[in-house]
């Protein structure tokens, strides 16, 4: 962790690489924390997701490396971490688990989903089981073997499906079907490969796609396509690999893009605002960048896969 006093807050002006729109514009984006480990004792594997809980202020950490789950202060300090375990398909019996995503709900249940498993646990904070989401209840035909998660401001649950049936699925605060869309293909309300999910204060889903056009999907509360942006071509507003997404006050779009080695800033009609990163290992700039979260208003966190670390920025 940087401390205080050894980190004069860092302003990234990216002037080079900005914008069509004014300089006044502009969010000014200061780095306010790195933290790479748990301890002295401990540092971070491969981490693969990312979880920001604006009510109490902690970041959750899905470290598959090392097979936990990590929660962080907003100093970047230890508060708990834990082994996630899950239970082995072949044999039954409990083995560590890679868990890829995590999401927090209002009553502080953490819900992980593992490349290990096909159902999503759901946890109290020490990482005690309390119930699992099992896809068989939904559809026997889906696995959450990986999924993208993420949470409305209702409490409503958002898990993206991976795989042979790519598909948004909708529940409510006790886990009960509200609705699904998508199903693999082109067109606007379809998938190839969902790699990341997040909604807005309006309640809008955003969902990243690795080989769809567009990229960044967004639909109503409803599961209605209503526009999307990016493509994979070389241009400001386009990407070679989504990996997360995550929006801050005033609709800015903030999608990770894990090869380009950026986190990209957008509006919600996809016009390029600015962007953060550049690979590298130094304060500021990013090694395989793999999730986002953020508090919905000024904080933002990364998470690094081959950095092994989550860096904190201020957007104002």
């Amino acid at each position: 962790m940087i401390k205080a006093f050894q980190l004069l807050y860092l302003t990234l002006v990216l002037s080079a690489m900005s914008v069509d729109a004014s300089q006044d514009s502009q969010p000014r984006i200061e780095l306010s924390n790195i933290v790479r480990s748990y301890s002295d004792k401990q540092e971070f594997g491969y981490t693969a997701g990312i979880f920001l809980e604006p009510t109490k202020g902690e970041i959750y950490l899905a470290d598959t490396g090392n097979h936990q789950i990590g929660i962080f202060n907003l100093e970047g300090a230890t508060l708990w971490k834990f082994k996630h375990w899950v239970l082995d398909p072949q044999n039954g019996e409990k083995i560590p688990g890679d868990p890829n995503s995590v999401a927090v709900n209002k009553q502080g249940e953490i819900i992980v989903s593992d490349s290990r498993t096909d159902y999503l646990d759901v946890l109290d904070f020490r990482g005690n089981v309390i119930r699992k989401i099992e896809p068989i209840d939904y559809d026997s035909s889906m696995s959450f073997r990986a999924a993208a998660l993420a949470f409305d401001e209702q409490g409503n649950l958002y898990i993206g499906i991976k795989g042979k049936g790519p598909r948004v699925l909708k529940l409510d605060p006790d886990y009960r079907l509200l609705l699904q869309f998508g199903n693999i293909g082109d067109g606007p309300n379809e998938f190839k490969d969902i790699s990341a999910i997040g909604t807005d204060s309006e309640d809008r889903i955003l969902v990243t796609d690795i080989f769809s056009i567009p990229v960044v999907k967004i639909f109503d509360a409803q599961g209605v396509y209503i526009g999307g942006f990016g493509g994979h071509e070389e241009g400001k507003t386009d990407f070679s690999f989504p990996a997360g997404v995550a929006t801050t006050r005033g609709g800015m779009i903030w999608i990770v893009d894990t090869i380009r080695q950026v986190v990209k800033c957008l509006t919600g009609s996809g016009e390029y605002i600015t962007m953060i990163g550049g690979f590298g290992n130094a304060p500021g700039e990013m090694q395989y960048p793999s999730a986002i979260s953020s508090d919905g208003d000024s904080i933002l966190v990364v998470a690094e896969r081959n950095g092994s670390r989550f860096q904190q920025f201020i957007v104002k």
